[in-house]
């Protein structure tokens, strides 16, 4: 299942006072905080909870192919998120992979973005005053946590 939430600022300098935050609740393998940080982030920080619903709505739409070499890859999705929940389509890119090769990684980004685009339906139901939290936000598919459920 998709782990590794984490909201991504506009700049990629920095840890975030959220990557802190968000790695004392939700163990490293599930939630990994951006490394840059924007200029200033209004509204509170994401709880765990917060994270975890989000968390969990991408994951009920995410499939891995057990039997193809895909299933043995992780990559990272960054995208764009609107104030109404919804994702920037054209924002998705994979940042990231491990395992596999390329064409693996092709493969398990696919997927991931298939999952994200199909599970947001009317909007992703994220705090609306948290928003500059979200904005920009990167989760990691790891198909070794779906084995785990």
């Amino acid at each position: 299942r998709p782990s590794n939430f984490k909201p991504t600022p506009a700049t990629k300098t920095a840890e975030t006072d959220l990557e802190d935050i968000l790695q004392e609740v939700m163990p490293s393998e599930i939630l990994e905080a951006s490394k840059a940080k924007p200029a200033k982030k209004s509204g509170p920080p994401l709880t765990g909870g917060e994270t975890d619903a989000f968390r969990n709505q991408v994951s009920n739409c995410w499939s891995v192919n057990v039997g193809s070499r895909a299933a043995n890859v992780t990559v990272t999705i960054a995208m764009e998120m609107q104030p109404d929940g919804k994702v920037v389509a054209s924002s998705l890119e994979m940042v990231g992979f491990e395992g596999g090769n390329q064409s693996d990684a092709n493969v398990a980004f696919q997927a991931g973005r298939r999952a994200i685009l199909r599970c947001q339906k009317d909007g992703y139901d994220l705090p609306k005053d948290k928003y500059d939290q979200w904005r920009n936000v990167e989760i990691k598919f790891d198909p070794s946590e779906m084995r785990k459920r």
